[in-house]
C-alpha cells in the first residue's frame, strides 16, 4: 500500500501489489476472524458453564453452515441442478455473508433447541459477530473484493492494474494504464459498522430484559446500517444481490427488511416480557388488595 502525500485530497492510499498477494491478504483476516470469534465463543461457553461436548458441536455445525450458506445464496439454477447432479459445489468463486449468517444462525438455532440450552446462548454471539465480520472486511480490503463506487472523496483509494476494480473499470472504458479511479473504501465502512454496532450491543447489554433479544439488536442494526451504507459498494463487485429493483439494490431490499423484522420481534419479546411480568406481580399483590384494611392511597 502507498499513501498518497502529494495530493492527498484526490487520494488517500493506492493498493499496489498482485492480486495473488491480494488473495493471501484476504486468507490471512478471513483465519483471524474465525479464531477470534472461536475463542470468544469457547470463553462464553465456559463462563456459562455449558455443556462442553455440546457446545463444540454448536460452534462446529454452525460454521459450517455459515460456509455453506455463503456459497447457496449465489447459486442461480444451472448451479443447483450442478450440486443435485454431482452432489458437490460447481465451480464458483462468489460468497455473500447474508447467507452464511442466515444459515449459520438457523443452525444454531436449531441445536441450541436440540440440545436445551437456554435461550441466553444466542447473545454470545452479539457482540462477537459484528467484530469478527469488521476484522474479516480489512482481508476484503486489502484484496480489492468487494469494492466501492467511484469518488472524489479524500478518503478514497485506488488499485493497481490486475486487481478487481483496476479491471473492471479498464473494461469499462474508464482506465487505461495505471490504478483505477478512486473509489469508496466499502469495507472500511463495513467494519465501522460492525465496531459500532458491537458498541451499542454493549451498552444495551443490561437494559434488554428477554434472553437473546441482544443477537436480535445486533443482527437488526447491523443489516439496517449495512443496507445503507451498501450504496457505496459498486454492483460488479457483487456475487448476489447487485440487481437493482425501484432504484435500490436488491441487497438493500434484503438488508433493511432483515434489520425492520429483527428490530420489530425485539420490541415485541420485550413487550411480552414486561406484561408476563406485570401479571406476575399482580398476583403476589392480589392477597393484599384484597385484604379488608386495605385502603388504595
Amino acid at each position: 500500500m502507498e499513501i498518497n502525500l502529494i495530493n492527498p485530497a484526490q487520494v488517500s492510499a493506492t493498493f499496489d501489489h498482485s492480486p495473488t498477494l491480494g488473495g493471501w491478504y484476504f486468507d490471512v483476516f478471513y483465519l483471524l476472524a474465525f479464531t477470534f470469534l472461536t475463542c470468544w465463543l469457547l470463553f462464553e461457553g465456559k463462563k456459562r458453564a455449558y455443556p462442553w461436548v455440546s457446545w463444540l458441536l454448536i460452534l462446529t455445525a454452525s460454521r459450517l453452515a455459515f460456509i455453506v450458506g455463503t456459497k447457496l445464496i449465489t447459486f442461480n439454477l444451472s448451479d443447483w441442478l450442478y450440486l443435485l447432479q454431482n452432489l458437490a459445489f460447481p465451480p464458483a468463486q462468489g460468497k455473500v455473508i447474508l447467507g452464511g449468517l442466515i444459515l449459520g444462525l438457523l443452525t444454531f438455532i436449531g441445536l441450541v433447541r436440540l440440545f436445551r440450552l437456554d435461550w441466553g446462548s444466542l447473545d454470545t454471539l452479539a457482540i462477537v459477530v459484528p467484530l469478527s465480520i469488521a476484522i474479516q472486511r480489512m482481508g476484503c480490503l486489502l484484496a480489492g473484493c468487494c469494492f466501492g463506487t467511484p469518488t472524489e472523496m479524500p478518503w478514497g483509494v485506488t488499485y493497481s492494474a490486475g486487481n478487481l476494480p483496476h479491471y473492471h473499470h479498464f473494461m469499462q472504458g474508464w482506465v487505461e494504464s495505471g490504478p483505477s479511479l478512486s473509489i469508496h473504501p466499502f469495507p472500511i465502512y463495513e467494519a465501522l459498522n460492525g465496531l459500532t454496532v458491537a458498541l451499542v450491543v454493549w451498552l444495551f447489554r443490561s437494559k434488554l430484559r428477554s434472553k437473546g433479544n441482544l443477537l436480535l439488536l445486533s443482527l437488526g442494526l447491523w443489516a439496517i446500517i449495512r443496507g445503507g451504507i451498501e450504496a457505496f459498494r459498486d454492483p460488479a463487485s457483487h456475487a448476489f444481490g447487485g440487481e437493482i429493483f425501484w432504484g435500490i439494490k436488491l441487497m438493500q431490499w434484503l438488508l433493511v427488511g432483515f434489520g425492520i423484522l429483527f428490530l420489530g420481534v425485539l420490541v415485541l419479546r420485550e413487550l411480552a416480557l414486561e406484561k408476563k411480568s406485570n401479571k406476575a406481580r399482580l398476583r403476589k399483590l392480589r392477597p393484599f388488595l384484597s385484604h379488608p384494611f386495605y385502603f388504595p392511597l
